[in-house]
This record gives C-alpha cells, sequence and structure tokens, in this order.
C-alpha cells in the first residue's frame, strides 16, 4: 500500500512538472525553458529552490537560448533625463542620450523628465522590442544601436493632444533611401492617417521596435509593477540576468520560414551587397558595343580575346554589413477623431489550404520497343585477305593461294606539333577592407583582374555600378597601370565607376584597383 502511494506521488509530479514547463512556448530552439512566472514587486522572485524538483522527477532543464538584445539609443532635448525600470522598488535614471539593450518580446514603460521648456512636465512613452538584429561574431548588435528622438516639438504636440507612434524599421539596402543620414539622426517618414503603419514598414524593411507616447500618466507603483527582471541592460552594463517571465508580445529575431520557399535570407537586411551580376544579365551590344543590363551594385569587365571576340567577365559578389534605421511617424489628434461606422465587403481568405497547394507536371511517356531486334541467322565465318589472293572451290575442296608474300613496310611519323596556347575568360575579383562598418564610415574596395589564360587580352573595360547606401569619394581611386577613369550617376542614386585600360594583358600578368566609398 505504502508502495502504492509513492508511485502515485511520483506520477501527480512528473504531471505537474509537464504542466509548468508547457505554460511558456520556448524563445529560440524545438525544447520547452522551465521560466518561472513573475512575482511582482511584493512577492520575491524565488529563490534556487523553487527551480528544483524531486530527485529523480525531471531531467536537467536545457539551457535556455535568448534571442539578442535589440538596443536603442534614448535621446532628446539637452538636459532630458530618462528613467528605467526592471523591477527594482525605484527605477534608475539615465542623462540622454543613453544606450539601453531591451529583451525581444516585452513591453516597457519609462519617464522623461527635466524637459527644457516644459518645467515639471514628465512624459510615459512605452516600448515594444519586436525584434532584434542577427550578426555573426565578431559582430556585436550593441555596435549598431537604433536612435529614437524626442524632439521639442514632438513633447509639445503631445502636451498639446496628440498620440505620437513611432516605428524602427530595418531598412532593406536593395530598395534603401539614396540620403545621407547619421546614426544619431536617422530617416523619418511621416506616414498619413490612414495608411496603414505596419503595412507600410513591412514594404520597407523589418519592423524592430513600437514607440507609443500620449498624455497618460503613470506613478513610480505602477512602473516598478509593469517591469520584468532581466529585460533591460542598463547603460554601462555588460551582463544580464536571465528574464523572470516569457515573453508578452511577439517578437521576431530569427528568419521567417516560408513553407514553399524556406527560410528568409537575413543577410538581405543587414548587409549592403555588392558586386557580382543581379537582376538583368548583363551583355555586349554588339552595335554600340557598350555593356547593357547593368544593375546597380554589379560590378563587370568586358575585354577583346586573341581572335577578336569582345567578351564579358563578372566579379563575385561580397558584402559589408552596415545596417541602417529609418522611422516611421504616425500621429493621431484625439480632439479631431472620429468613428463613422458602414458596411463591409465580405472577404474569404483560405491559407494554408491554397498555400500548401502544388500541382506536379503531367507527363506522358511512350516507349516503342523494337519487335525484330533478334534474329536466329549467324555469322558463318571471317575472312581477312593480305595482299592479293585468288580464292576456288574444286568439288567441295576450298583452294587459297597468294601472289606474292607480304613485304617489310617503311612507316614515318611527323614531327609533333606544339599545341597553341588557348584563350581563357578574364578573372575579377572583388573584395573589401572591412566585414562591418558605421554609417559615416569610408570602406576600401579592390578590385583584381588577371589574364588567366594563353593569349594577349586587350581593351580592358571594368565597370562597377555602386549601391545605393555606398558614396564614392572623390579622388580616391587608385590603379597600379594607366587607365582613363570615369564618374557617372547611376539608377539607383549611387556612382557607375568606369577604368578602361589601353593597351594588351599579357597571359599570367594581372592589375590592381583601388577606390573609396562613404556609407549612408
Amino acid at each position: 500500500m505504502r508502495r502504492a502511494w509513492i508511485l502515485m506521488l511520483a506520477m501527480a509530479c512528473v504531471f505537474t512538472a509537464q504542466r509548468v514547463l508547457a505554460q511558456y512556448p520556448p524563445l529560440a530552439g524545438n525544447q520547452p525553458v522551465p521560466i518561472m512566472p513573475y512575482a511582482g514587486p511584493n512577492r520575491p522572485p524565488p529563490g534556487p529552490s523553487a527551480m528544483q524538483a524531486p530527485f529523480g522527477m525531471l531531467p536537467n532543464p536545457q539551457p535556455m537560448r535568448l534571442p539578442p538584445l535589440m538596443h536603442v539609443r534614448i535621446a532628446g532635448p539637452k538636459g532630458m533625463k530618462v528613467t528605467l525600470f526592471r523591477g527594482e522598488p525605484a527605477g534608475k535614471t539615465f542623462d540622454a542620450p543613453a544606450v539601453v539593450g531591451f529583451r525581444p518580446g516585452y513591453a516597457y514603460r519609462m519617464m522623461l523628465s527635466d524637459i527644457p521648456g516644459l518645467p515639471g512636465v514628465a512624459f510615459f512613452p512605452t516600448i515594444e522590442a519586436r525584434g532584434s538584429l542577427l550578426l555573426g561574431s565578431p559582430l556585436n548588435g550593441a555596435d549598431y544601436p537604433a536612435t529614437i528622438v524626442f524632439s521639442p516639438d514632438d513633447l509639445t504636440s503631445v502636451e498639446q493632444g496628440t498620440l505620437l507612434t513611432r516605428l524602427v524599421v530595418l531598412e532593406r539596402p536593395d530598395i534603401a533611401i539614396p540620403r545621407d543620414t547619421t546614426a544619431e539622426n536617422p530617416i523619418e517618414l511621416s506616414v498619413a492617417p490612414q495608411v496603414n503603419l505596419w503595412a507600410e514598414a513591412n514594404d520597407r524593411g523589418k519592423p524592430l521596435v513600437s514607440i507609443h507616447l500620449g498624455q497618460r500618466k503613470a506613478t513610480t507603483e505602477e512602473l516598478v509593477a509593469s517591469a520584468i527582471p532581466g529585460t533591460i541592460l542598463f547603460p554601462g552594463e555588460k551582463n544580464l540576468a536571465m528574464p523572470a517571465a516569457g515573453p508578452q508580445i511577439p517578437f521576431a529575431c530569427w528568419p521567417v520560414l516560408d513553407p514553399i520557399l524556406g527560410p528568409e535570407n537575413a543577410n538581405n537586411f543587414v548587409k549592403i551587397p555588392d558586386g557580382g551580376d543581379i537582376g538583368t544579365p548583363a551583355g555586349i551590344d554588339r552595335r554600340t558595343g557598350r555593356i547593357v543590363g547593368l544593375d546597380s551594385t554589379d560590378t563587370v569587365a568586358k575585354y577583346t580575346d586573341s581572335k577578336g571576340r569582345e567578351k564579358l567577365a563578372v566579379s563575385n559578389r561580397v558584402g559589408v554589413c552596415v545596417p541602417r534605421y529609418i522611422l516611421l511617424r504616425h500621429e493621431t489628434v484625439l480632439a479631431l477623431q472620429g468613428t463613422r461606422l458602414a458596411p463591409g465587403a465580405a472577404r474569404v481568405a483560405h491559407g494554408f489550404a491554397e498555400m500548401n497547394a502544388r500541382k506536379g507536371i503531367s507527363e506522358a511517356d511512350q516507349r516503342i520497343a523494337l519487335e525484330q531486334a533478334g534474329s536466329k541467322l549467324r555469322p558463318s565465318g571471317a575472312e581477312n585477305v593480305v595482299l592479293t589472293s585468288v580464292t576456288g572451290k574444286v568439288q567441295n575442296l576450298r583452294v587459297t593461294a597468294q601472289l606474292k608474300g607480304p613485304a617489310a613496310v617503311d612507316v614515318s611519323c611527323p614531327p609533333p606539333q606544339t599545341p597553341e596556347p588557348a584563350d581563357r575568360p578574364l578573372l575579377i575579383i572583388k573584395w573589401p577592407d572591412k566585414r562591418g562598418a558605421n554609417i559615416g564610415d569610408m570602406v576600401t574596395f579592390t578590385l583584381k583582374y588577371a589574364n588567366q589564360g594563353g593569349q594577349p587580352i586587350t581593351n580592358i573595360v571594368v565597370t562597377d555600378s555602386l549601391a545605393t547606401r555606398f558614396a564614392y569619394v572623390a579622388g580616391s581611386t587608385r590603379t597600379d597601370r594607366e587607365a582613363t577613369f570615369t564618374v557617372t550617376p547611376n539608377e539607383a542614386g549611387s556612382s557607375t565607376l568606369r577604368w578602361e585600360f589601353p593597351g594588351s594583358l599579357l597571359p599570367g600578368e594581372s592589375g590592381l584597383i583601388t577606390f573609396q566609398v562613404r556609407v549612408r
């Protein structure tokens, strides 16, 4: 009887532990993470003993795979104070600007005070971290913070009854705005009230942070109660404790998985691609001899081989990690806000039923076999006649006689001929001097072209169309042989660089081109 009670108690402990593990979905990976719920300001977080399970009931918990922090630079008028809360009895105040690390999946309340021109007035914005950067080693997300500026005009407008909403969007490099900017003063675009703010953000890149600011006031007790320990990295800190509660809002720090196309390439949002041949394939117009199909970021070289044929060589593709954020601004004037109700149209959406529908290609195969491929007739013999011979039959007796026997044969071989060296394509390689950079930094690109064939190459023309966020630094190009250099604007709002080399490039020879760009 006692053994049966012990067995029932053990099963109850196992089931209870499984239910606790299932309360919170995994932050990343496939294993659930045992995160204890936050106890609140009047209930301190549980100690180590609360995380211990009965002996032999639960395996060791899996290590938590937390997403990287989203670093935000909070700026405003000179003298403004920023007070942050993360579960302690009181908040901690910093001078603006202050760089703070937020865990994705949580909402944060803060206080802005000591604002010039608004004495005694405090504002309480809400920040929601919706995502963060995925950077490989040795790059660090703390080196690429997103800047949120609370200008005096913004605060005055909110004080007069305006609800201000901002989205921090990680801009797509291929559709970047061709405008010079700095990390401290990002591009800010105003979105009309009738436009869907999130749809506009998804068209321009990836929304990572949302900010809401209105007239609502909050007490210190309310701010402390809403904060969750282990979710904010204060300025100057290096380490952050584990979060005391699971995520509150959805976040997307990892690439989106499409059921048909597979995972999305995150490099499209954090790296500026350059080089290669993308989009419309580049080619040579036979009538004018000019290069056509040259898209932004393409790097190609035109040359003439030993047979007088014009050909095109394409460089490799490279990338420089320089994330750039843009701000989308949306204002709602509460005093003039109205609501109209009207009948809407019915709409039916077939989700995964249509997304996962696949139709294969129908094919009809008809095989025709040879019916008379086999035969019962077999050859009776084989004869090999050397020189002149006479064959005859007398009373079924076969007689063969040669008129002349074989003689010696003199054979002479022609002298060996050395094959002519073959033409091979021109090789062109491109690389930057750094893997990652910040806005406003200088990046040096190097182009190496080489003749890897056995015949001379002539009339080499190297063309490099820069990406939107790269601005050519005038006078920075260098070549190791004489060249004619020209710069023209391209359709991406940047420049197309062109080097024309006269003379021949002999077999085994190579040349170098270097130039600098400024990151926008």
